[in-house]
């Protein structure tokens, strides 16, 4: 940071900019404001001085965690991963008020566990796209990732005068919430009237019913 306003202080007075513009774009950043926060008091304990390093932290993310979620002393993999991720975009936004700070990428630890490199779309390219297969406006495609991005279904980081989008949830956790959704607006929650309706108003083969008892032998009845 900044030697002539004393580092501290100014990653301080940085890190609360940040989360202001960010939640007046109307971003929920709890987990990811902790872990701000969290950092700037590390920096400020370890009286770091000139601008932020991956190396620094680094440190910050093997050490600076829960008792119990500590290996031999350090943070497992997994955990150092996640809260370096967690920093990379306020790093990217900071580079436009300190151009040395550096930005972790994928080498420092590897890829976030459990998630499939996602695509990266900026804003012009979504509201393309959803004109294209929709016939959605740019207005109401803005409104949607606005609403997306307040829900952290979607990541969102500054590039220059625009956004860059990423997917914060899996396909498969989303149709899972929409098959509860479904099944709380239509059925009650209850899964046999859904099958009932199936049976009832679709022409099920012997192929298809051969497999749907398939499947149910294979569920685990719940205790």
């Amino acid at each position: 940071m900044s030697a002539s306003s004393g580092p501290s202080s100014d990653l301080n007075s940085r890190v609360q900019q940040y989360l202001d513009e960010r939640h007046r774009l109307g971003f929920k950043l709890c987990s990811p404001g902790h872990a701000l926060r969290n950092f700037e008091r590390f920096v400020t304990n370890t009286a770091h001085d000139g601008p932020l390093t991956v190396e620094l932290m680094a440190q910050w993310a093997r050490r600076q965690v829960q008792s119990r979620y500590l290996v031999d002393g350090q943070a497992d993999g997994d955990t150092a991963v996640r809260r370096l991720a967690a920093l990379r975009p306020f790093m990217r936004w900071l580079q436009q008020f300190e151009p040395a700070t550096e930005v972790p990428d994928d080498s420092s630890f590897g890829p976030i566990p459990g998630r499939v490199t996602p695509h990266i779309y900026a804003e012009e390219e979504i509201v393309a796209l959803l004109e294209q297969e929709r016939g959605w406006k740019r207005a109401t495609v803005v409104t949607l990732l606005a609403r997306l991005t307040a829900k952290g279904a979607l990541e969102t980081e500054p590039q220059g005068n625009r956004f860059l989008y990423t997917p914060s949830v899996q396909r498969t956790a989303c149709v899972a919430e929409e098959t509860r959704s479904f099944l709380d607006r239509m059925f009650g929650g209850a899964l046999r009237p859904l099958v009932a309706h199936c049976a009832e108003h679709q022409s099920l083969t012997k192929k298809d019913i051969t497999e749907l008892k398939a499947l149910l032998d294979q569920i685990k009845p719940k205790s």
